[in-house]
């Protein structure tokens, strides 16, 4: 279970399943599993850029996804995060979330690794920098243990961020736009 007030980030590293298409990644209420957002969905892809999303939950519980009020309220800071293969076609899918109580198989479908400040690591073609404490790399196996998975945890890989007292919606909208004026001059350049 993790805790936030203020924003993480979540940048998708590689994909490789044959439910790639279909497989939806988010965020889920700790304390309402049934009620989640979609951070990513079948078509995200890991190219710089289009594959990064914000995330803020406000102290009041209020979720936002890219700056934007998703709806959804959250009945507390705490989250986990899933995977649903459920539009996967065939019967070896399900919803999976990173509390293994909640799954179905009773399997751990999800691995977290966390960053200790001595390792250089590069995202997305982004220039490397320094694994913090504060992010994650969270790999996740897609398939139905009960049916039968190949326990790869390559299925979908995504790093997470985060970070503390985090500026409002408005002022996280503004930073987005700069992030990707940044991004559109390094295009430029290369």
């Amino acid at each position: 279970i993790f805790a936030c007030s203020g924003t993480a980030s979540s940048t998708l590293i590689i994909e490789l399943a044959g439910y790639a298409g279909t497989n939806t990644f988010g965020v889920y209420d700790a304390n309402n599993a049934n009620n989640y957002v979609q951070l990513f969905d079948g078509a995200a892809n890991a190219t710089p850029l289009s594959s990064t999303i914000s995330l803020e939950i406000s102290l009041f519980g209020d979720v936002y996804v890219g700056g934007v009020d998703s709806g959804i309220n959250f009945a507390g800071n705490n989250f986990g995060f899933y995977l649903d293969s459920t539009a996967a076609p065939g019967t070896n899918d399900g919803f999976w979330y990173s509390d293994t109580t909640l799954n179905s198989d009773g399997t751990d479908h999800m691995a977290a690794y966390q960053g200790a400040g001595t390792d250089l690591i590069s995202v997305g073609g982004r220039a490397y920098g320094t694994w913090t404490a504060n992010e994650y790399i969270l790999a996740w196996e897609d398939l139905n243990c009960a049916i039968g998975c190949d326990r790869d945890y390559t299925d979908f890989v995504v790093i997470v961020e985060s970070v503390e007292n985090a500026p409002e919606p408005l002022t996280l909208s503004l930073l987005a736009l700069g992030l990707i004026g940044v991004g559109a001059a390094r295009r430029r350049q290369v």
